[in-house]
């Protein structure tokens, strides 16, 4: 792919500089907040009284409700750090590929730049998708999940055919994204024109995420083969302590060096097919300024094809 030929290596860079950045600030602040919270948790509902070398089951329970109230505090708390990272390492990778992709330019230190500079930007769009697609979401996997427990064949299929559906709902999202960062769309606009990806392309839409898909799980299997040569090579018998926690930090080490690249690759993917390919079949072909006003209609009834109206 010529994209990565030529951007490649400062995309990789700008990955690990990123991802190593945002990684370190998000953990300093959970360990934080959640240090704080826990302390003040501990002493207001006087956790003191339980001894864990020796719990007592009496005062084990008198401790379930506070304790259930406690997570319930916490909850919230564990959503806004998942928002906050999401929004950050977002901004940062989809805004340095939009470079490389649109405008045949990149810099190291573009993931990492877009990263603060379009994050409140971008968390307003995450919030908006949490709206109108993740809680309805959670609601058909609920009821999927309750047909289940009274019809398992019918609940499987289903869940089969919910997780298939989720492919291309993610990569319109995807493409909201890109858009709403490229082209200085308003929040729902965007929202509505990755969901336009989806109802006028969904073929398009749905061959990028088989490809994100096959790209995944060719991962999985490559860190699968790699977990059983490790076994294989420490003995499945009777393995020492030290090799498989060794085996485990190799593993998860390679992990962490294999994701960041992997994640831009995925981007890029994503991003030429839907400027190449799905952008101008849905949208035809405006003009620039007209991308960029944030006002745009993209649901216009028009035809995409200028030179065919009357």
């Amino acid at each position: 792919m010529d994209i990565l030929k030529k951007h490649g290596f400062k995309l990789f860079a700008g990955s690990y500089l990123g991802f190593l950045t945002f990684g370190v600030l998000i953990l300093t602040i959970s360990l934080i907040l959640f240090g704080i919270l826990g302390t003040s948790l501990y002493q207001a509902f006087d956790f003191s009284q339980l001894d864990l070398s020796n719990p007592d089951l009496e005062t084990l329970y008198e401790l379930i409700e506070p304790l259930g109230y406690a997570l319930i505090i916490m909850i919230p708390f564990m959503i806004l750090i998942y928002f906050v990272s999401t929004a950050l390492f977002t901004a940062g990778m989809t805004s340095a590929v939009n470079d490389a992709v649109y405008k045949d330019q990149s810099s190291v230190s573009s993931f990492l730049t877009y990263g603060f500079k379009k994050f409140w930007k971008v968390l307003k769009l995450l919030l908006a998708y949490l709206v109108v697609l993740y809680i309805p979401l959670f609601v058909v996997e609920s009821l999927i999940s309750a047909i289940s427990n009274h019809f398992p064949t019918l609940g499987f299929l289903l869940l089969i055919l919910y997780y298939i559906l989720t492919i291309p709902l993610h990569i319109s999202m995807t493409h909201g994204i890109i858009l709403y960062l490229q082209k200085d769309l308003r929040v729902w606009a965007a929202v509505k024109a990755g969901f336009q990806t989806l109802t006028r392309e969904f073929g398009q839409t749905f061959l990028s995420g088989i490809l994100v898909f096959v790209l995944a799980f060719a991962l999985m299997i490559g860190f699968g083969i790699l977990v059983v040569l490790g076994l294989v090579i420490i003995g499945t018998s009777d393995p020492s302590p030290l090799a498989v926690v060794m085996m485990s930090l190799a593993i998860g080490f390679l992990f962490m060096i294999v994701t960041p690249p992997i994640t831009m690759i995925y981007q890029v993917i994503i991003t030429k097919r839907l400027k190449e390919i799905i952008e101008p079949r849905v949208f035809g072909n405006h003009s620039e300024a007209e991308q960029q006003d944030s006002d745009l209609d993209l649901d216009s009834d028009s035809n995409p094809n200028p030179s065919n109206k009357e």
